[in-house]
């Protein structure tokens, strides 16, 4: 069937990174699999749709490992920020010129 060969050529394609993360995500290697499977048991209706699927998200592939990757960035930045954010509140309770964390807060003469 040319449909599964074109799937598995599109599913196996050199990919940049981003593309293989999104080849991954949209499970592009598991659904060829699925489509020879139903070639080899005969079932070419099943293998054309299974081929067809294939090859419509192989198409947007980069697009997926992308988002995937801004995502991921965006969790990132925004964990940073929180973090960022928490440790500033805790500076503006001890107050700027405040006694440094641990240290007793009346004034010791040496």
């Amino acid at each position: 069937m040319t449909e599964v060969g074109a799937a598995t050529h599109a599913a196996t394609a050199d990919r940049d990174v981003v593309s293989a993360l999104g080849a991954a995500v949209l499970g592009l290697d598991a659904s060829t699999r699925e489509a020879r499977a139903a070639l080899d048991a005969g079932e070419l209706d099943e293998a054309t749709s299974l081929a067809d699927g294939v090859q419509q998200r192989a198409g947007w592939a980069t697009v997926a490992g992308a988002g995937l990757v801004l995502l991921a960035l965006g969790l990132l930045g925004g964990t940073a920020a929180a973090v960022r954010r928490r440790r500033g509140r805790r500076t503006d309770r001890l107050g700027r010129d405040g006694p440094a964390r641990g240290m007793p807060d009346h004034d010791v003469r040496l």
